[in-house]
């Protein structure tokens, strides 16, 4: 039987890394905030550089008399020529506020981002800011005045809006939560002072093995309530949560952080939609708990202030203020849920909940695979770190021994690893049983993973095997069989053919023989099909995906016709690098709520769909030519 080529059976895999330590020491914690302003101005006669200068020396000695010693503030001029500028706002000034949607890196440094214009007799300001102690993007804001005097003072107060005190988390006793927050011994600055009522958001840190960086993730409908404040810098609250356990360290976790949201005093105003299909669900049930909601041991609760139910579009709106977040339960049918949710101002929070028992089981069964398949991304990124880095590195300082050493080792940890995902398996699979036909095709991808597992251990096996004692026609074959696994064929092809000039080894050969007729081009429309889905596709932006995909399943017909299940291998290739930029970007998406964005989430999810299904097509192409 043929074998699929290790990275295109690797592409869903990744290794746990050794667990480390949130790396926010001591005296990173004493340190003070280092808050860089960016400001991008467009061109017009008023906006001269007089007096973009004078704003920016207002806003700075605004921040910083205000912040005191707790912060150095920083604010600069954006200047696109300048290839050392701020690489968020090059990405601002390209895509659109957009740009930002994604996960971020943990550098310390807060970035607020401001774009300011004058329009139609007023001065325009925007912003955002990307929290480098969390990685927490906060929500756009916008400010316009007409008075020429009152720019700086409006860019000031945006600023700190959204600066976000941030905190590390210590004891956690049930729904009690003790933290601390950085910079405390410095005091609280008036306008970000921690006060009762006020909201955390929970941010989670993990290492990403790809990338060599700490990234941050914010915890989704996770919030810690201020029940006390003190002098230093510690601080108790309360956690609300739709999740289980929001503090769960998953593998690749380091630690957890929590940063202060700018909410304010505001209505409760909401779009319900369906978990599955993302349509509005009219009818449900939406109450408040002021205060928190009601455990089982209150003897005396107040009374929930019941608001009605959503109209056809799946929204509702209070009439009455609530302070920085409305403990909300919706009630769709039969089932109930609480989410808790941050109030900052008229746009629409989304809500997603599922609408049968059958989606409620199999939203609680995803939710505790969830972790599992966190353990096979992880494995993924340390396999491809080891093949695309470690390995041409070592190769590059002459370390062929220590290569050999590394897959060998890779290889033991990998069979460990099943050993342990095989059990964890099992009682998913019990939950599956009444959860649908989704989480039983999800169980069969889950089962899929450990047979190319234990199929790479044993090609790693084999190849140090071979790379201990190989003749020189050995090794030329090895290299063919490393950049064929890399799906470098054209390069595998080479190297086949310089082996079998230095020995006909039969089994050389036969595989130069296999790949090649897998790899030739049966005809002019094939060949037009393999240069859409290897030069074009992988190209092209994920928000344009879904309007190409009538043309690439003509492209994907022409694959099945002939069978190419090398050009299928490519296609799943690009669908899952596409899948997981547009992950990122889903990620960041759910910090945020106004129309626009919700818009794109549900854009991303039809898109994301599509590649799944698409991507479920590929693999059963690629293993109906291994039969």
């Amino acid at each position: 039987m043929r074998r699929l080529s290790l990275t295109a059976l690797l592409l869903i895999l990744s290794w746990g890394l050794v667990e480390a330590q949130d790396p926010w020491d001591d005296a990173a914690m004493q340190a003070p905030y280092h808050l860089r302003v960016v400001l991008q101005v467009d061109e017009h006669p008023l906006l001269t550089a007089q007096y973009i200068q004078q704003i920016r020396e207002e806003i700075r000695d605004a921040l910083q008399r205000d912040l005191g010693s707790s912060a150095l503030v920083e604010v600069i001029r954006f200047d696109p020529s300048d290839p050392k500028q701020d690489p968020y706002m090059k990405e601002v000034v390209a895509g659109g506020w957009g740009a930002l949607d994604n996960v971020h890196p943990i550098t310390g440094q807060k970035i607020h981002l401001i774009r300011l214009e004058y329009q139609d007799g007023e001065y325009e300001l925007q912003s955002r800011q990307v929290d480098g102690d969390t990685g927490y993007v906060s929500r756009l804001r916008r400010a316009r005045t007409s008075d020429r005097m009152w720019v700086a003072r409006e860019a000031s107060l945006m600023v700190a809006k959204d600066f976000g005190l941030t905190a590390s988390i210590g004891q956690v006793t049930g729904s009690t939560v003790r933290f601390r927050l950085r910079a405390g011994q410095h005091g609280q600055a008036e306008s970000i002072r921690v006060r009762d009522g006020e909201i955390f958001a929970i941010c989670r840190l993990y290492n990403d093995a790809r990338q060599g960086q700490i990234m941050g993730s914010r915890v989704l409908d996770s919030f810690l309530f201020v029940t006390g404040v003190g002098s230093d810098g510690q601080c108790t609250g309360r956690l609300f949560s739709r999740q289980k356990d929001p503090f769960r360290r998953d593998r690749g976790v380091i630690g957890f952080r929590a940063i202060k949201l700018g909410t304010r005093r505001a209505p409760l105003y909401v779009r319900v939609t369906d978990l599955k299909t993302n349509e509005p669900i009219a009818g449900c049930e939406v109450q408040i708990y002021p205060g928190g909601y009601p455990s089982e041991q209150d003897v005396i609760t107040r009374p929930p202030i019941k608001l009605g139910a959503t109209d056809n579009t799946g929204r509702i709106r209070s009439t009455e203020l609530f302070s920085h977040v409305a403990f909300a339960r919706f009630q769709y049918g039969r089932f109930s849920v609480n989410i808790p949710v941050a109030l900052f101002d008229d746009q629409a929070a989304e809500i997603k909940l599922v609408g049968s028992a059958e989606a409620e089981k199999y939203a609680d069964f995803e939710y505790d695979l969830r972790p599992w398949i966190s353990t096979v991304y992880e494995m993924r990124n340390r396999v491809q770190d080891v093949y695309e880095r470690v390995v041409p590195e070592l190769r590059q300082k002459g370390e062929g021994a220590k290569v050999l050493e590394t897959l060998e080792t890779l290889a033991k940890d990998i069979r460990t690893e099943v050993a342990d995902l095989t059990t964890r398996l099992k009682p998913l699979e019990e939950k599956a049983k009444d959860a649908g036909p989704i989480a039983a095709s999800k169980i069969k991808e889950a089962e899929s993973h450990l047979k190319v597992l234990l199929d790479a251990a044993q090609r790693m096996e084999e190849y140090v095997k071979d790379e201990r004692d190989p003749s020189p026609a050995r090794k030329k074959f090895n290299e063919g069989r490393q950049e064929e696994d890399n799906l470098n064929f054209d390069k595998a092809i080479t190297l086949y053919e310089e082996a079998i000039k230095m020995e006909k080894n039969p089994m050389f050969v036969s595989r130069l023989d296999r790949l090649k007729k897998a790899w030739s081009v049966k005809d002019a429309e094939h060949r037009t099909a393999r240069e859409y889905i290897t030069k074009y596709w992988p190209k092209r932006k994920w928000e344009n995906l879904l309007d190409l995909m009538e043309d690439l399943e003509k492209h994907v017909e022409v694959l099945n016709k002939h069978g190419d299940y090398l050009g299928a291998q490519l296609l799943y290739k690009a669908n899952v690098d596409h899948l997981t930029n547009m992950n990122n970007v889903l990620n960041a998406l759910q910090t945020n709520s106004s129309d626009e964005d919700q818009q794109k989430a549900e854009q991303i999810e039809k898109t994301a769909e599509a590649l799944r299904n698409l991507n479920r097509d590929m693999l059963d192409l690629i293993e109906r030519s291994f039969q």
